[in-house]
């Protein structure tokens, strides 16, 4: 007698595909018109984190948040939009991802709404997370859409490619950064809140109008549907993102209240405790089940690879909250004059990715990997010295420059 699990999966087979041929056989116009969508879509997201760098020194000083604290502003975005891709890309493989996406798109403008309005910290924290969330589900389900629109290998290739396209950092980073720094400028810091509700509402009502209906399979008995809904793993998902928040509670509450704290320690332990469970949990599941296999672990460089890929995330998330609070609270500089000085590390990239292609394909890429970590490692060193308006063509800029160019190698490489 076999097992329902691998009949679901055969069922899930069918139903990714079962109905949506009709994405294919749509007009050439509406499937260009809903590629636009779903590259705006990636666009708001990334739009999510990079706008508020600007803005963040005058959010908390209206709203009174320690600088030690705003960087949840961003961290709870990232963090819930990470942890939920885990379940958002299952629940596109297992559900319509039509709605998804839409449920995604208007959550996410929704959320952004009321956060405008908020001027309490802890209120405005839970509805950024939240934002997070409702961004989460627009991405995979997207590029879900994408792939059964445009079947023909060549014709997806550049579909993908241009979705992607939309996060690349060289031309991304620094619209987003300029949007950003104009609404904070001539209106208020709400309106970047306020823009991404309302693109949000362009996105999720267009794809309301514009997907056609896409119909599944029917007929499955109770117990398959309880097994598809165990596939999304929601168990794994909580507990992950539980662990993660309190991680970096803790590492940001440190440096301030003292690592011997109980209030340090206390989430410290506990996200270890949760990290652990989750692993645990995730190997004891079967396969189909589990949000991260572990087998994944087992494949040749891929936890070494995982580290590497932070380093960009890390070395950027930390210059732009370093900096714009720097320039704008101690230099007094507009938030446009800041996100001008930060266009180096956007527009620096161009020169690079030809650099990159060139290297990988005559170096092993473990050496151009560590070219990059040479790069961003002299880059960082720079700017410590770049401590008054004066240094900042000869220690500023430089480093801008060096840094991006290491994260790029390293990101591309890595990748």
């Amino acid at each position: 007698m076999s097992s329902p699990v691998p009949d679901l999966q055969k069922t899930d087979l069918l139903q990714t595909t079962a109905g949506f041929h009709v994405l294919e056989k749509q007009p050439k116009h509406t499937k260009l018109l809903l590629l636009a969508i779903f590259c705006l879509s990636l666009f708001l997201d990334t739009f999510n984190n990079s706008s508020l760098f600007t803005a963040i020194p005058a959010v908390s000083v209206q709203l009174d948040i320690p600088n030690s604290q705003s960087v949840w502003l961003l961290s709870a975005y990232q963090l819930t939009f990470a942890a939920l891709l885990l379940v958002s890309g299952r629940s596109s493989d297992l559900y319509n991802p039509k709605w998804v996406f839409v449920t995604g798109a208007l959550s996410m403008g929704v959320f952004a709404l009321i956060g405008g309005f908020i001027r309490k910290e802890i209120p405005l924290i839970v509805f950024r997370a939240l934002t997070g969330a409702g961004g989460a589900l627009t991405i995979p389900s997207a590029l879900h859409l994408i792939i059964h629109m445009y079947p023909d290998p060549e014709t997806q290739a550049k579909a993908v490619t241009a979705f992607g396209g939309m996060e690349l950092e060289s031309v991304g980073i620094s619209i987003r950064l300029i949007i950003g720094a104009l609404f904070v400028s001539y209106a208020s810091w709400p309106w970047v809140f306020h823009f991404s509700a309302i693109v949000s509402a362009v996105i999720g009502f267009s794809a309301i109008l514009l997907v056609p209906k896409l119909q599944r399979t029917t007929g499955e008995s109770r117990a398959e549907k309880i097994l598809r809904f165990r596939r999304l793993d929601l168990l794994g998902v909580v507990v992950f993102t539980a662990a993660s928040i309190l991680f970096i509670f803790s590492i940001t509450s440190g440096s301030v209240d003292g690592w011997g704290s109980a209030y340090v320690l206390a989430p410290l332990i506990i996200s270890v405790f949760l990290l652990l469970l989750f692993f645990i949990w995730e190997a004891r599941l079967p396969e189909s089940h589990a949000s991260i296999p572990s087998k994944m672990w087992r494949y040749e460089n891929f936890t070494v690879l995982i580290a590497i890929s932070l380093a960009p995330f890390m070395w950027r998330g930390s210059i732009f909250l370093l900096f714009s609070w720097f320039w704008e609270v101690v230099y007094g500089w507009t938030a446009i004059k800041t996100a001008v000085h930060f266009l180096p590390i956007g527009l620096g990239i161009f020169p690079v990715l030809p650099l990159a292609a060139g290297l990988q394909s005559k170096l092993r890429l473990k050496s151009v990997i560590l070219v990059g970590f040479i790069l961003i490692v002299s880059g960082t060193a720079l700017l410590p010295f770049a401590n008054s308006k004066e240094h900042y063509w000869s220690f500023t800029f430089p480093g801008f420059l060096l840094g991006t160019a290491g994260a790029a190698l390293i990101y591309t490489t890595a990748k």
